[in-house]
């Protein structure tokens, strides 16, 4: 059976990859349940653009610099 939802799979991918599983874990569980790799890639790549633009997009904390007199 080939399923072909790149939208779905895309966030599948957002999601769990921000969970910490590793990428190819994630796509050899959907190779194994009939989506084929062509349109695994695809989401793959769709969902790190996504994770790098919200990560560019993100603000960045500006360290905090304290001073001390010390005598």
């Amino acid at each position: 059976m080939v399923r072909d939802n790149k939208g779905q799979l895309t966030e599948y991918f957002v999601k769990n990859l921000g969970k910490g599983y590793t990428a190819d874990s994630l796509k050899f569980a959907l190779q194994k349940q009939g989506y084929s790799r062509t349109v695994i890639d695809q989401s793959f790549d769709e969902a790190n653009r996504i994770l790098s633009q919200r990560a560019s997009s993100a603000p960045k904390e500006k360290p905090s610099i304290s001073y001390e007199v010390v005598d």
